[in-house]
């Protein structure tokens, strides 16, 4: 795999835990990328900006910030992807790391087989979306996907990575129904426990879009088996 910058992608992880991040950086570097550590949330803002990784990891819990507030700093200097390595992977400690700004979740102890492949497919999304240059149009949807801007007829909407990349994956059904396997194998690389998140974040992008289950302007559920994207006025 490279970066779109033509390199091994460069993983940073932030973790004070040295056990768990001594066993990541390996399972990383043996699937072929360069690997950046850093133990408090200061470094790590501080070598995202330095050294511009393709992602970071980051942990829950750190000795000298709260998360939010590493990710913020992070994120002022930081456009990839970000996975949080939560203490606990409940429903309640996800919905509020998304909101935060997070592409992914993964819960301690790690397993870093699935971070890794979490970490795979998080790349690829941000590589397709690269190689989309051009305007998408569908009604009264306008997607620009190298500016990752979004508009419904003249108001702009604000998503989140996660939110656009689904939405851009949607759209690009060209109305026909995208299963559900097909959507969580493209945005977590794997698709165990990934299903709740799945239905967070198509609730979200909803209310975003201006809409809800019951009258769906854009999305639509096919029940049990996925999505179909098209405006219905």
């Amino acid at each position: 795999m490279k970066s779109l910058r033509g390199r091994p992608p460069t993983v940073l992880v932030t973790d004070p835990d040295r056990s768990s991040c001594t066993a990541l950086t390996a399972e990383l570097e043996s699937a072929g990328f360069t690997v950046l550590t850093a133990g408090t949330g200061a470094e790590g803002a501080y070598l995202a900006a330095a050294e511009v990784p393709d992602l970071v990891v980051l942990a829950q819990r750190l000795p000298d910030l709260g998360y939010r507030t590493a990710l913020h700093r992070i994120r002022t200097v930081h456009t990839g992807p970000v996975v949080l390595a939560a203490e606990t992977a409940g429903q309640d400690v996800v919905v509020t790391a998304f909101d935060a700004g997070v592409d992914d979740v993964v819960g301690k102890p790690l397993n870093v087989s699935v971070v890794v492949a979490r970490v795979k497919a998080l790349l690829r999304r941000v590589a397709l979306n690269g190689q989309t240059g051009s305007v998408m149009r569908t009604g009264a949807l306008e997607i620009d996907p190298r500016s990752r801007r979004v508009a419904v007829g003249d108001r702009e909407i604000e998503l989140t990575r996660l939110e656009f990349d689904l939405l851009v994956l949607l759209v690009g059904g060209q109305g026909r129904v995208v299963k559900r396997e097909a959507v969580l194998s493209a945005l977590w690389g794997e698709h165990e426990e990934a299903g709740k998140r799945l239905d967070v974040h198509v609730a979200a992008l909803r209310r975003k879009l201006g809409e809800n289950a019951a009258r769906p302007r854009f999305l639509h559920t096919v029940k049990r088996v996925g999505f179909r994207f098209g405006e219905e006025l």
